[in-house]
């Protein structure tokens, strides 16, 4: 699939919006599954097939801090998180999910630091990342761009394609490499009592 890569755009001219139009709505969801080849590293099992499965899934709580992010009228990208961290009722942490439209991927650092911006407004300390190992993409992004700390690789956490994956996993903070083990542990956990 040829990638057009037409705006470089700083974080200033971004913003984020967690009341999307049902229009921009649909064109990110286009986008996001319209590369089989992403998706078959990017999305694990069990990723909502469509956009309303994935909007269920906002509105029951499974997905939080939902937000597209903006360039003008354009949808630039998007992000969430899941398997919240819940601490005395607060969440204070969860897992990244997320999807930088091909057309803003020369943006991808100020994407970036929108998400980072807007989860410190939030109160979200704790960051982590689980990546395909053969998602390079997406690992460099976590590393490079998002300078999450390298946790390790976790054998079988999720499943693509109906297989047992190895993740790679990162943490927005150095402090945070064993709270993320034990996260992804009980993710694992919660994964296999569903399977």
């Amino acid at each position: 699939m040829a990638i057009s890569i037409r705006h470089k755009v700083d974080a200033a001219n971004l913003e984020v919006t967690d009341t999307p139009s049902p229009e921009h709505l649909h064109e990110w969801w286009s986008m996001l599954t319209s590369d089989p080849e992403d998706i078959a590293v990017a999305y694990a099992d069990g990723f909502p097939n469509s956009l309303d499965a994935f909007l269920k899934r906002v509105e029951n709580g499974t997905y939080r801090h939902f937000h597209l992010i903006m360039h003008g009228d354009d949808v630039a990208g998007s992000f969430w998180l899941h398997d919240a961290l819940i601490k005395d009722g607060v969440m204070i942490g969860g897992w990244l999910g997320g999807y930088v439209m091909p057309s803003y991927r020369r943006s991808i650092a100020a994407t970036a630091q929108i998400f980072l911006n807007c989860m410190a407004t939030k109160g979200i300390r704790h960051l982590f990342s689980a990546v395909h190992e053969q998602n390079r993409p997406s690992r460099l992004y976590n590393y490079k761009i998002l300078k999450f700390h390298y946790v390790g690789k976790y054998p079988g956490l999720l499943r693509y394609g109906g297989k047992p994956a190895t993740m790679v996993l990162y943490a927005q903070h150095h402090a945070d490499i064993e709270l993320a083990w034990e996260e992804a542990t009980k993710r694992h956990q919660r994964m296999q009592s569903l399977a």
